[in-house]
């Protein structure tokens, strides 16, 4: 429950602008028109603008990752990214209903959000049902409306018996802005009232802020920015087994959407800085039977994330543009131990460009120049004998590159591609230049294709080393 309630937040997770000291008078009725109308109309025009994500090498590509791709298949049961992206706030929006609003004040109105609303995933009437209206009861979900100038509204979000304003949202014909408040959001949860929960989880520790902003430029045009307004760290304790921690540096713009319907293009620009996360190994122990002071964390580590990527909707091709992971390799420890460390490009800031399209000979993969990738794999201390010999203690170093570019093709058979076993890769520009080292024993392992010839499956493939399993050939 405690999830489900605060999702309310995130799904609306929206910079807010200072409202004005001088309100003007609100009703119920013109409240509830309002909010509707405009959530409405962002609604229909982001979905609009988002549509360009459900055509063509996105659909195309789900079905190659889910086994195989024919021409002239047919598409179904594909992510539709319009739907989803607007479909968790469309539960909410069922809040403001007049049956709901109650007169705050002359300028307020407060929409109580009701359990046939908030516990709808529960058959009703059902024990689960019953408990979830009396959690809601117990620490209710507000929404708060008023209007500081004609056409504009301003939105709050009120969590819990204190009423813990977590989200604060200004919205009007065009711009929705908003900002959410971790701080807030931590100690509403900390007051939170379980009743479902036999055994409610420790009290969450956060701060940091979040901005978000929707602007809509034109018709079917849309501007969306995330910001990292000051350095996020959450903390959720573990009961018997070491906390999972979070943190994220403040980064403004951390996240540029940029969708035209007209020009069919989908663009995102990342900038994220600093980015850790800390969970244990395992999310329960039970101090009867095991010594769970003796438990690890897995700490993953990245000095940011960067990069464009655009989805064109119109030549059926996606590009990236200069895609980093920072100025340092990213990695992951498993107590005192590394498991990975990953870096790429290393002599160009870190940076890679390319694209990947569906064309008539199959699905082809272009790096502009190269993509020059180190990456150095250990998990004999995580899986130990699970994991196969390739991933207990070895070293890639890979190279997919020109000049002055690498093309790389998955070609069709009988108009079809498959995913399953190994797949052929046919290098139509460039060379694939990989080697692979065994640290315990300093084997070595290499594997070499040339322009114009083929990455197929090994006769003979040995156990000791993932590149064994390939070999190069001649294409069909």
């Amino acid at each position: 429950m405690t999830k489900k309630i605060f999702s309310v937040g995130l799904a609306f997770s929206l910079s807010i602008a200072a409202c004005s000291d001088d309100e003007r008078p609100l009703s119920a009725e013109e409240a509830t028109d309002s909010v509707n109308t405009m959530l409405d109309a962002h609604g229909a025009g982001l979905k609009n603008a988002l549509a360009v994500t459900n055509e063509g090498l996105l659909q195309s590509l789900f079905q190659v990752l889910n086994g195989g791709y024919c021409d002239g298949s047919t598409i179904t049961n594909t992510p539709r990214l319009a739907e989803s992206a607007w479909g968790a706030m469309d539960v909410e929006e069922e809040a403001f209903d007049l049956q709901y609003a109650e007169q705050a004040s002359s300028s307020q109105v407060r929409y109580t959000v009701g359990p046939e609303i908030h516990c709808r995933a529960y058959t009703n009437p059902s024990p689960s049902y019953n408990d979830c209206a009396s959690e809601l009861e117990q620490n209710p979900v507000v929404w708060l409306v008023r209007s500081p100038e004609e056409g504009k509204l301003h939105v709050e979000l009120l969590l819990g018996a204190n009423e813990h304003r977590v989200l604060k949202i200004d919205l009007d014909e065009n711009n929705i802005s908003g900002e959410i408040d971790l701080a807030v959001l931590a100690k509403a949860e900390q007051e939170f009232i379980h009743v479902i929960d036999s055994d409610p989880p420790l009290a969450l520790e956060a701060k940091g802020k979040i901005g978000f902003s929707v602007a809509r430029i034109e018709d079917g045009v849309y501007t969306i920015n995330v910001n990292v307004l000051s350095d996020i760290e959450v903390i959720a304790p573990g009961r018997n087994v070491p906390d999972t921690e979070f943190r994220l540096a403040k980064a403004v713009p951390a996240l540029v959407l940029e969708m035209s319907q007209p020009d069919k293009i989908f663009r995102t620009t990342a900038s994220f800085a600093d980015f850790e996360l800390i969970v244990p190994e395992n999310d329960y122990c039970d101090p009867t039977t095991k010594d769970c002071a003796s438990l690890k964390t897995i700490n993953v580590n990245m000095s940011g994330l960067s990069g464009v990527l655009e989805i064109d909707g119109i030549d059926e091709q996606i590009r990236f543009t200069d895609v980093s992971i920072g100025n340092q390799s990213a990695t992951a420890v498993y107590g005192e131990n590394p498991v990975v460390d990953v870096a790429w490009n290393t002599d160009s800031e870190g940076k890679f460009s390319g694209s990947l399209e569906m064309v008539d000979e199959g699905l082809k993969l272009t790096l502009e120049p190269k993509l020059d990738l180190a990456a150095a794999i250990s998990l004999s201390e995580v899986a130990g004998s699970d994991a196969p010999d390739w991933l207990q203690d070895q070293l890639f170093e890979v190279m997919i590159g020109g000049p002055p570019k690498a093309e790389l093709l998955m070609p069709k058979q009988n108009g079809c591609i498959e995913f399953n076993g190994i797949p052929e890769i046919k290098v139509l520009a460039g060379m694939i230049d990989a080697t692979e080292t065994n640290n315990t024993s300093s084997e070595l392992y290499s594997l070499s294709v040339a322009s114009d010839m083929c990455m197929v499956g090994a006769e003979n493939p040995g156990s000791d080393f993932l590149f064994s399993y390939y070999e190069e050939g001649s294409c069909n």
